[in-house]
This record gives structure tokens, C-alpha cells and sequence, in this order.
């Protein structure tokens, strides 16, 4: 399969948006979850770059990454509005983490917007900072 996209990208030169080992699969919003519908965050994100390419207003042909902490994003409000499970949330996140998959720094920033006081929110939030920040 990636031999094919290979030769794909190499052909045509298209653009490509490949944001979804970033996002979890998302029940709440679909009435049949069938693992082809991801959070809506997903739908946003990749919106955005598709607007980026249609205006021009970048020269980038891969997208690879999204903007989880921008605090001004788009569909905030709705994100708060949704059920966020904090318990569950550390769960997945820590288990992501074992896992060595990067996906944990999605569901760290949901749990920094529902439950930002939280004594474990705020180690992972130091964790992250000291180990992706250079000072």
C-alpha cells in the first residue's frame, strides 16, 4: 500500500492532509461509529488546511500536523459543550502513552480544557513542557 502512495504522490504531485493518527474515533457525535468517523477536531483541522490551499496562503504539499493548542481555535465552545469523561481521559491518555503513541497529546489537551485544575493534568502539561520545550 505505501509503495502505491509512493508512486501516487510522486506522479501527480498532489496535496496531501494526513492528520489522522492525531484523532480518536468519536461515538458521541455519530449514531453508527463503524471506525470511519473521528472527532470532530479532525474535520476541523483538516478544513483548515484545505482552506490554506485553496487561498493560497501557504506552498506546502504534506500536512502532517495539527494545531491542538491553539487556544482560539474554531469549535471551542462546542468542545466544552460535549461530555468529557476526566477519569476516562487519564485512562486513555497514560495507556497512549505507554504505547508510545502520540495520540496522548490529543487527549492531554482535551483534558487541559475540561479539567485544567487537576493536579494530574497539570504534571503532564510540566511533562510535556520539559520534555518538548528547549529553555
Amino acid at each position: 500500500m505505501q509503495e502505491l502512495e509512493n508512486y501516487i504522490i510522486a506522479k501527480y504531485n498532489p496535496y496531501v492532509i494526513d492528520l489522522s493518527q492525531y484523532f480518536m474515533g468519536d461515538q458521541t457525535q455519530w449514531e453508527n461509529l463503524n471506525g470511519a468517523h473521528f472527532e470532530k477536531e479532525f474535520y476541523r483541522e483538516t478544513f483548515e488546511q484545505i482552506i490554506k490551499i485553496m487561498f493560497g496562503q501557504t506552498d506546502k504539499r504534506y500536512f502532517s500536523e495539527p494545531d491542538f493548542f491553539n487556544a482560539a481555535r474554531r469549535g471551542y465552545k462546542e468542545d466544552m459543550e460535549r461530555a468529557f469523561d476526566v477519569e476516562h481521559g487519564i485512562q486513555t491518555m497514560e495507556l497512549l502513552m505507554s504505547n508510545k503513541d502520540f495520540l496522548w497529546v490529543n487527549v492531554l489537551d482535551k483534558l487541559d480544557a475540561y479539567a485544567p485544575n487537576d493536579e494530574r493534568v497539570i504534571k503532564y502539561k510540566e511533562f510535556m513542557n520539559d520534555y518538548f520545550v528547549e529553555v
